[in-house]
C-alpha cells in the first residue's frame, strides 16, 4: 500500500565529512520538524567521529530546499547530566501553548553498582530516558528534564493540545506503544499500553510512535514505525498509520494492515543501519502533508501526500 510519494531531491540532508563538521560526519537522520514564520525547521540527530549524538539545525524555505544549515550543533549532551552521557537523540517537536516542545531520547549506561535487567537484544545495560526541552527560536533551549521517572523508554511524542484537560504523551517501552496523561508537562506516569506488535505482520517485532499526531475530522492521525526480523536475522523498519479517537486516544479506530512506506530506494536500504525508514516529522504545507524520516540511519529524506487523498483514505478507513 503506497500512499506517500518520495521527493525527487532525496536525500535532502546528508553528512558532511570535513573537519569542521566532525560532529555530523557519519550520519544525519531522524529529524524533529516544525513550521515557524513560514519556514521549516529540521532539528536533526547527528553522529560524528566519537559516535555521540548531537542536534543540528537546518532551515528550509520549502519542503525540500535548504536555505540555511548551521555549522555547529544547537544542542549537545549537557555537561554533568547523567542521562545524556551519550548524547541527545530523535527529537519530536510539538507546538503547544506558544512554545515548541521537544521530546527526545537520552542514552546512558546504568551504573554497575547495582544489577539491572539488560534490554532486549542489547549486550550492554543501556539506560534510555524520555526528556523534554522547550524553545521559541531553536537556538536557545530550556531543558525540563526527564519526564517519565525511572522508566527505560523512548520515542516520546506530545499531542498538540490537551485532551480532557490533560497533556497526552505516547512513548515506547519495548516492544509496545504506551499512552500516558498528566496535569503537568514535566511529570508523566508509565500509563497504559496503547497497542502491541502483531504476530506474523510487518510490525511483529517492535513498534513506536513517529511524529506527533495531527488532528483530522476522522481522528488523530498517527504515523508509526514497526519492525520485523527478516530471513537473515536483521531488522527491517517500515511505517504505518493509526487513527486514534479524538476524545479518547486510547481507542484505536484504525490501524493499517500493510505498511504505507518501506525501504525501497538505495539510500533507505544501505547506510549506517540498512533497511530503515524511520518517520519523525509530519507537517501540513499547502495542500499536502509532508513526512520527514531517517533513511538507513544515515540521511534525511522527505515524502508527501495530497491532504485530500489522506483525508479521504482515513474517512473510508473508519466507515
Amino acid at each position: 500500500m503506497k500512499l506517500f510519494i518520495r521527493s525527487q531531491k532525496n536525500p535532502i540532508l546528508s553528512p558532511i565529512s570535513d573537519r569542521a563538521h566532525w560532529w555530523e560526519s557519519k550520519a544525519v537522520f531522524n529529524p524533529g520538524v516544525a513550521v515557524k514564520d513560514n519556514k521549516i525547521y529540521l532539528l536533526y540527530r547527528a553522529l560524528g567521529q566519537i559516535h555521540y549524538s548531537y542536534f543540528g539545525l537546518s532551515i528550509l524555505s520549502d519542503p525540500t530546499t535548504i536555505e540555511k544549515r548551521l555549522s555547529l550543533p544547537v544542542m549537545e549532551p549537557e555537561e554533568g547530566n547523567k542521562y545524556e552521557q551519550f548524547g541527545v537523540e530523535d527529537a519530536r517537536i510539538t507546538y503547544l501553548e506558544g512554545k515548541y516542545h521537544i521530546v527526545y531520547n537520552a542514552p546512558s549506561i546504568y551504573r554497575q553498582s547495582k544489577i539491572v535487567p539488560l534490554w532486549q537484544h542489547m549486550k550492554v545495560p543501556w539506560r534510555i530516558r524520555c526528556m523534554l526541552a522547550q524553545t521559541t527560536d531553536f537556538i536557545h533551549f530550556k531543558r525540563m528534564g526527564n519526564i517519565i521517572a525511572n522508566i527505560d523508554t523512548k520515542d516520546g511524542v506530545l499531542f498538540p493540545e490537551k485532551i480532557n484537560g490533560q497533556y497526552t504523551l505516547l512513548h515506547r517501552i519495548i516492544p509496545d506503544i504506551w499512552i500516558s496523561f498528566s496535569d503537568k508537562l514535566t511529570h508523566f506516569s508509565k500509563g497504559e499500553i496503547l497497542c502491541k506488535p502483531r504476530v506474523g505482520k510487518w510490525d511483529s517485532e517492535r513498534i513506536g510512535a513517529g511524529p506527533p499526531p495531527i488532528k483530522t475530522l476522522s481522528g488523530w492521525l498517527l504515523i508509526y514505525h514497526g519492525s520485523e526480523t527478516i530471513d537473515d536475522g536483521r531488522f527491517i523498519y517500515r511505517a504505518g498509520i493509526m487513527l486514534l479517537d479524538l476524545k479518547d486516544p486510547r481507542k484505536i479506530l484504525y490501524r493499517s494492515e500493510e505498511p504505507i512506506f518501506q525501504p525501497e530506494e538505495k539510500y533507505e536500504r544501505e547506510g549506517y543501519v540498512n533497511n530503515v525508514v524511520f518517520p519523525t516529522g509530519l507537517i501540513e504545507w499547502g495542500d499536502k502533508y509532508w513526512i520527514y524520516y531517517g533513511a538507513a540511519d544515515q540521511v534525511v529524506a522527505a515524502a508527501y501526500i495530497d491532504k485530500n487523498t489522506m483525508l479521504d483514505y482515513l474517512a473510508k478507513a473508519v466507515t
